[in-house]
């Protein structure tokens, strides 16, 4: 879980067969969007700019044999989501 600067709460959830990025409401915790990302996403932190840096366990040796894979850090524009 990770806190963009507004106070908007963003959690990461996946498995070798979805990822998926929701912004929740601060206050209530409720499910305000869901965005399809990259399997194996884990592990959410904002940066100075407001960017959102995630890491995938899809690019590790161990999970080679799934079917998509991702560099294991990366950073997300969350402007441009839904």
């Amino acid at each position: 879980m990770a806190f963009h600067r507004t106070g908007t709460m963003w959690i990461s959830a996946s498995s070798s067969k979805f990822g998926a990025l929701y912004r929740l409401g601060a206050t209530t915790g409720e499910v305000q969007a869901r965005q399809e990302v990259v399997v194996g996403i884990e592990d959410l932190s904002f940066d100075p700019d407001g960017g959102l840096w995630s890491v995938s366990e899809a690019a590790s040796r161990r999970w080679a044999k799934w079917n998509q894979t991702f560099p294991l850090v990366f950073r997300i524009d969350v402007s441009r989501l839904k």
